[in-house]
């Protein structure tokens, strides 16, 4: 898992060198964004959607999805500079609903806003693990989010060249 990871991350830092910005609100809208694709996966899953009937959608939007998210939570601790050296022990998928899942992981990116470069790694290691157990409650192996994060990353390039 953690060369997998750090892999990941080498590969996020060429999409972030490729888009180039690098403006002052830049942390800022990371944050949002962020918070965006972790609503748009919760709305792909229908979790709290109680009054609807309609089932979630397929495993792979919602992959596609968790996927958008997870290149957030790379980005985001490239930006306060996190040591992704640091081993990661993801330990086994929580004992809560995906609902309290989400509501966590909304809370914790909330308060990633006023962290600072080189700082909050405890903070970020948490958020880390947490998004990574998100993956395993919706069902997905490591594998499977790899795989996910390098065919969406192949996506990005794309779109970087098209003006998207």
């Amino acid at each position: 898992m953690q060369n997998d990871l750090l892999k990941l991350v080498e590969t996020q830092r060429e999409l972030r060198k490729r888009i180039g910005y690098n403006e002052s609100d830049r942390h800022e809208k990371l944050v949002l964004a962020f918070l965006v694709e972790l609503g748009e996966l919760a709305n792909e899953t229908r979790c709290f959607k109680f009054w609807s009937k309609k089932p979630p959608s397929e495993k792979k939007k919602i992959l596609e999805e968790y996927s958008d998210g997870f290149h957030f939570v790379l980005e985001l601790g490239i930006e306060i500079e996190y040591d992704f050296s640091e081993p990661i022990t993801i330990s086994d998928v929580p004992n809560t609903t995906i609902e309290q899942h989400f509501l966590k992981l909304s809370q914790q990116i909330c308060s990633m806003r006023y962290w600072s470069k080189g700082g909050n790694a405890f903070f970020y290691k948490h958020l880390l693990d947490d998004y990574i157990k998100l993956g395993m409650l919706l069902g997905f192996s490591w594998e499977e989010i790899v795989q996910a994060y390098y065919k969406k990353n192949e996506i990005n390039h794309t779109r970087q060249e098209s003006g998207y």
